[in-house]
This record gives structure tokens, C-alpha cells and sequence, in this order.
């Protein structure tokens, strides 16, 4: 932004807005964000000259989220913008799209860890609202201009923002990571696999999804016994990295052959 990089970074309680020159020989602090009651994790996202944060809670306990924003100009303070309810536990995820800030704000129903849930907010940059958008959403989610897409641990669905109607894009089975690049919605089961009892005979699939028909348009496939999860798409390839190993490896797909029918190819970098 501004012809800078920006970086958050955490010391001890404190988490501090980093501003860092392209070539890496300058950083400076904008500013504090926040200062946290206890550890725990950061989750941000930085829209349109602004960085918003949460702090997430630290384990089983009531926790009250709260959503920051600073300008990433220098010289000003961060703003305390909405806390939400107090929950148990207090996770959240954030997206940005046009004039909102979305949040998924997950919580527990008591400290044995049942009953997780969540409801999914925006907040208008512009207005300063903060609206409930859908109740008892347990997934990470995707956006675009008119669609909402997430997954209800067995099917992933497409919600019309304006009409509020909703289809069913694809039925895995399985809970799902969903990426989306604005033009393909990229569906990986790589959670669902590991995480529920799936047949020894399950294979890693990365389903592609074109949001302008709402049709299947390819596959990328990955044996089961690889640990590895898509973390990013960005000029027609995907990005993977391999999990739960020492210098885990990084894996490209040129989605240009998938999307005409071949077979996705994933090959080593670094």
C-alpha cells in the first residue's frame, strides 16, 4: 500500500503495525494496534488503507472479542470500532470485499468445548454499522461482488448476498477450506480428510468451481498420505505446502490445463 509493505507484529502483549520498504533495509512502526489481556492469536485483514484486527481467546475461556482498526498512515491511534458479546473461547476470521469487513465469530456453548458455533457480521467502512449477515456458520467462508459461499461440514453453497437464496455447488461430504480469486472458487478437503473418518481410500481434491456459471470447470487431485494444504492462488496457479514436517516443501498447479480438462500437475519450488 503506498508504495510499502505492512506487517503485523507481536511483543510479549503488545501488537504493533509494521511499515517495511519494498527492499526489506527499512521498518518502522506505525503504530499499536492493541495490547492483549492474555496470550492468544491475531487475525487481520487490511482493506482499502486500513488494517482491522481481533485478538482471538486463549483456550475455553469467556472472552469478549473486539475489532480494531488503524489507518496505515502514519501518526494516528487505532480505533476500537465494535465488541462483540462475550462467548467462550472467541475465535474469529476476517475477509474484506467492497464497503464491508466480514466476521466470523466462533465461539463454544461451554468450556468442555461443545456446542461450536458461529455467526458471520459485516461491518460498512463507510457507514460504521455492524449487521448479522447469517447465524450458526461453523466454516471459513468466501466472497465475491453478489455471492457468500461456505460449507455446513457436508455440502459447499453459494448465497445470493441480495435475495438470500442459496444452492448447493458441491457435496463432498466433508468439511472444506474454501479460496477464491475472484473468478474460480477453489474447494480443498484437505480438513475434512483429517479431521472426520474418511475411508483409507479418500483422495485429496481440490475442486474448481467457475463463479460466473456455478459449474465444475476441473480437478486437482493429491494422494491422501501427503500432507499438504492449498494456501494460495494468485495469476492461474495454486499454491500448496506440505504440513507437519520439518522445512515442509512448496508445490505449484498451472491451473490453465485443468481448467481445459487435463490433469493438474503439482511440481516443487524452492
Amino acid at each position: 500500500y503506498d508504495g510499502n509493505l505492512y506487517a503485523i507484529s507481536t511483543r510479549g502483549l503488545q501488537v504493533v503495525l509494521m511499515r517495511i520498504s519494498p527492499d526489506g533495509t527499512t521498518k518502522d512502526d506505525v503504530g499499536t494496534l492493541f495490547t492483549m489481556a492474555n496470550g492468544g492469536s491475531v487475525m487481520a485483514v487490511f482493506h482499502r488503507g486500513y488494517v482491522y484486527a481481533i485478538p482471538c481467546g486463549d483456550g475455553l475461556v469467556r472472552h469478549q472479542t473486539k475489532l480494531y482498526r488503524m489507518n496505515l498512515s502514519a501518526g494516528e491511534e487505532s480505533e476500537l470500532i465494535h465488541t462483540f458479546d462475550p462467548v467462550i473461547g472467541g475465535e474469529a476470521f476476517l475477509r474484506a470485499y467492497g464497503n464491508y469487513v466480514y466476521i466470523l465469530h466462533q465461539h463454544y456453548a461451554d468450556r468442555d468445548a461443545n456446542g461450536y458455533n458461529g455467526d458471520l457480521w459485516r461491518y460498512g467502512i463507510h457507514t460504521g454499522e455492524m449487521e448479522l449477515v447469517m447465524e450458526n456458520m461453523r466454516r471459513m467462508f468466501a466472497l465475491d461482488e453478489t455471492h457468500l459461499y461456505y460449507d455446513n461440514d457436508t455440502q459447499v453453497i453459494a448465497r445470493n448476498m441480495e435475495t438470500g437464496e442459496e444452492t448447493v455447488l458441491l457435496e463432498p461430504g466433508v468439511p472444506v477450506c474454501l479460496l477464491h480469486d475472484g473468478r474460480y472458487l477453489y474447494i480443498d478437503n484437505h480438513m475434512g480428510l483429517n479431521i472426520t473418518d474418511a475411508p483409507e481410500d479418500a483422495r485429496r481434491s481440490i475442486s474448481i468451481i467457475d463463479t460466473e456459471t456455478m459449474e465444475i470447470v476441473g480437478s486437482v487431485d493429491w494422494e491422501r498420505h501427503t500432507q499438504f494444504r492449498l494456501i494460495g492462488v494468485a495469476d492461474g496457479v495454486l499454491l500448496g505446502k506440505q504440513l507437519w514436517v520439518e522445512d515442509g516443501k512448496y508445490y505449484t498447479c498451472d491451473l490453465g490445463s485443468v481448467r481445459s480438462g487435463s490433469e493438474g500437475v503439482w511440481e516443487e519450488i524452492g
